[in-house]
């Protein structure tokens, strides 16, 4: 009787593994599938957003204005710092008190 029962559970145990076996040769032939296609087709995988910014602050500095927008859809941040004039101006200060 314990023999039987010693065959039955190895038998049990092949089929598991040969089940275990299957599902990962399987899942690696879908993975190595999907970046062929992405490969041979160049595709890009995209971001699914299309950014909506909307202003979100602004911080006043020294040198011009720094402007923070953000997108209402994923909230991703993006800043844009506008120059003024005055930030080159002691540049030019020192090069003409040095020339002249």
């Amino acid at each position: 009787m314990a023999i039987i029962v010693d065959i039955v559970n190895m038998v049990v145990e092949v089929l598991g593994i040969m089940t275990l076996t299957l599902i990962v040769v399987y899942v690696t032939y879908l993975v190595t599938n999907f970046i062929k296609k992405i490969i041979s087709k160049q595709t890009k995988i995209k971001c699914l957003c299309k950014h909506e910014y909307e202003p979100y602050s602004a911080f006043y500095h020294f040198n011009g204005i720094e402007y923070d927008f953000k997108c209402r859809k994923c909230g991703k941040n993006v800043s844009v710092d506008t120059v003024t004039r005055d930030k080159f101006k002691w540049i030019e200060d020192t090069e003409t008190e040095d020339g002249a």
